[in-house]
């Protein structure tokens, strides 16, 4: 209880309480005791006595309300705090997702170059085998005619040996063959 709510109001503050609703500030009253800026502001709400000449007029304390007010503004913060921080972590997140979706993709041109160049590399190596097979197979050819070629040529020379041979036998023959039939004319 305060003694000086029955105190008279002064002419500036009853021209701003005709009617209706107001915040207002009495000088000289305390608001609050929390020690913020609040000191004498009233939430007026006036009305008017139905049948008589009087106004009723009752003060309402702000410092409650202004406690409120100052409790859903720090909310407010926490929530917009909140809303930020999860807003930073989704674009966080979906920077993270383009570089592993970048890196996936790096990685698969990098394979598919590999891939490429080892295709490549089979092929060339696939030509050079087909051709080194084709070299081995001339060369065996080239061997067989040239172990042909050899067996021939040893066999003529078999075959010139025994003309040699023969001939020698025949020419000794001959010789003293020759020297009986000129005798024996």
């Amino acid at each position: 209880y305060n003694d000086r709510s029955l105190a008279p109001i002064g002419l500036s503050t009853l021209r701003d309480l005709d009617s209706g609703t107001r915040i207002v500030r009495l000088p000289g009253v305390a608001g609050s005791d929390s020690g913020f800026s609040t000191e004498g502001l009233f939430l007026a709400e006036s009305r008017a006595m139905p049948e008589t000449p009087w106004t009723l007029t009752v003060f309402t304390n702000l410092s409650e309300m202004d406690d409120l007010a100052r409790l859903w503004a720090a909310l407010a913060g926490l929530g917009s705090l909140l809303c930020l921080g999860l807003l930073a972590i989704y674009r966080q997140r979906r920077r993270h997702l383009r570089e592993i979706l970048a890196a996936r993709a790096a990685l698969q041109r990098a394979h598919d170059h590999l891939e490429s160049e080892v295709a490549d590399r089979t092929a060339a190596l696939s030509a050079t085998n087909e051709r080194l097979l084709r070299e081995v197979e001339e060369r065996e050819r080239a061997e067989r005619t040239l172990r042909d070629a050899q067996s021939g040529l040893v066999q003529a020379s078999k075959l010139a040996s025994l003309g040699q041979l023969s001939a020698g036998i025949a020419h000794e023959l001959n010789q003293p063959l020759a020297a009986i039939t000129n005798y024996a004319e």
